[in-house]
């Protein structure tokens, strides 16, 4: 039996764009500049394939011992991270493949969702809801690097999937493997735990008791990995200290319902979200009762991720609404697939707030993918640049680690940013206290990477005439360009 394509259907036209799409953004994700945490997780990542453990230079300062050993991290995507290099090497394009990986296990999902367990079997409505997503500047952003987001997005979603595959069924089996998958989820990163929250509170709308206990159990059974490195007493009170005094835990906590009151905040943030928000809240309005009726359980879980995230979010950072995003995108989805039933006045309001979402977010994702660097072969420019080439310590971006933490001992911003915010809330570091710091953990060199390196810390460079020569404190300017300042610590330089 022959597979017949009809070309002029809007699914396979449809189909076409989006895997042209997809193909553009996978090629152009291996050369986009790095984002700083991707720096991170790298670091962690290397010392566990070469300790055995995680320890982390960069945050040397912080005075939490990070340096020696870091209990708290991320541990599922470091575990990822860490198989990955295993098998391609240590660099930024095997990390990332992860990411794609796990797109497209989520595409997978999604499709699998919208033909065999839906009461509308619908390929166009998978379509649409991966369009609405692609055209994301935020998604496009946060799912292609080597960030938990999409790690959690993904397990979210393969939770959902189960859940509501279980919920019809009355499987069991299905039910413990939604459970397993939002454990995962949380191990990705502690906010996944809000689609823990977000299941069981599915289950419990659904009056599934038993099932409930199942889901929480197999919940706790796959974040349970977590404490893979806690086992000795030690190790746990080492974790205790360092979870519960790291700066963005130990500032003051709001009430959960001061959370609620601020959620706002994260769908109307700036421009992009407002756009993306609107759209969302309009179709949500539009499409509530064809959800409640089609797809309940993914209303509920939808509804339930946003109120948890609220609760237990510890600030309101747009990239954490990715976790929700595959709902958000299936409530716009439904107005693009139920458009010629709503009267005129409301298609002609959906299609200008279409329009104008998808014309900025693909400007914005555009200009994302345009900013490309060959971030091995930067770094090792950078390097060539040093009078003393191995075996020192350096101030550089976290990025830096990559093709260089083997040469290099590297401290970054964040340690000295914490430092201060933890110990000083409120005051504003000066260039004598940069200066001091960087001194005291023996930095040989300060590189202020501006393709890079775009933080609080270029106040202290953004006059335009610094020369070779010029003195500040314990060091001296060496290299001064528009792209690149480099400082030599001279008490270290007459060593």
């Amino acid at each position: 039996m022959k597979l017949k394509l009809n070309y002029k259907s809007p699914e396979f036209i449809l189909g076409a764009f989006l895997l042209l799409l997809s193909i553009i953004y996978i090629i152009t994700i291996f050369s986009r500049i790095p984002n700083g945490d991707e720096g991170l997780q790298a670091e962690h990542i290397y010392f566990l394939n070469k300790l055995g453990y995680v320890k982390s230079n960069i945050w040397e300062g912080y005075d939490f011992g990070w340096e020696i050993r870091q209990y708290h991290y991320h541990k599922g995507i470091v575990l990822l991270g860490f198989f990955a290099i295993k098998i391609f090497g240590f660099s930024l394009p095997a990390l990332r493949l992860v990411s794609v990986l796990f797109y497209l296990w989520f595409a997978f999902l999604a499709y699998r969702y919208f033909n065999d367990s839906v009461k509308q079997k619908s390929t166009l409505l998978f379509l649409l809801l991966l369009l609405v997503l692609l055209l994301n500047t935020v998604f496009y952003e946060y799912i292609f690097i080597f960030r938990p987001e999409v790690m959690m997005m993904t397990f979210g979603f393969a939770s959902f999937y189960y859940l509501d595959k279980g919920l019809k069924a009355n499987s069991t089996k299905s039910i413990i493997f939604g459970g397993v998958f939002a454990g995962l989820a949380a191990l990705m990163h502690l906010i996944g735990l809000t689609l823990m929250v977000a299941g069981g509170l599915t289950l419990l709308f659904n009056k599934k008791l038993k099932y409930v206990l199942v889901f929480s159990a197999f919940s706790i059974l796959g974040l349970s990995i977590y404490f893979y490195d806690l086992l000795s007493k030690e190790a746990f009170e080492g974790f205790i200290h360092q979870f519960f005094n790291e700066a963005s835990l130990a500032k003051k906590q709001e009430s959960p319902f001061g959370k609620i009151l601020e959620e706002h905040i994260r769908f109307f943030n700036s421009p992009k979200e407002i756009i993306f928000s609107t759209l969302f809240f309009f179709s949500l309005f539009l499409n509530f009762n064809y959800l409640r009726k089609n797809y309940g359980n993914f209303l509920l879980y939808g509804l339930s991720s946003i109120v948890a995230l609220a609760f237990l979010a510890p600030n309101t950072t747009n990239k954490y609404a990715l976790l929700y995003y595959p709902f958000m995108g299936l409530t716009i989805a439904l107005s693009l697939y139920r458009f010629k039933e709503f009267h005129r006045a409301v298609q002609v309001t959906f299609a200008a707030l279409f329009l104008i979402y998808s014309g900025y977010h693909i400007g914005r994702s555009f200009q994302l993918s345009s900013e490309h660097v060959s971030i091995a072969k930067h770094n090792m420019a950078i390097a060539n640049e040093l009078p003393v080439k191995k075996n020192v310590n350096v101030f550089a971006s976290e990025s830096f680690v990559f093709n260089e933490i083997e040469n290099f001992t590297i401290h970054s911003w964040l340690a000295f940013h914490r430092y201060y915010t933890k110990r000083q809330p409120g005051y504003t570091p000066s260039k004598k206290d940069f200066m001091e710091f960087c001194d005291k953990l023996d930095d040989r060199y300060l590189i202020f990477d501006k393709k890079l390196f775009q933080n609080a810390l270029f106040q202290y460079t953004e006059k335009e005439d610094i020369e070779v020569g010029e003195q500040w404190e314990n060091y001296q300017v060496i290299v001064s360009r528009p792209d690149l300042l480099i400082l030599e610590n001279t008490r270290l330089a007459k060593n």
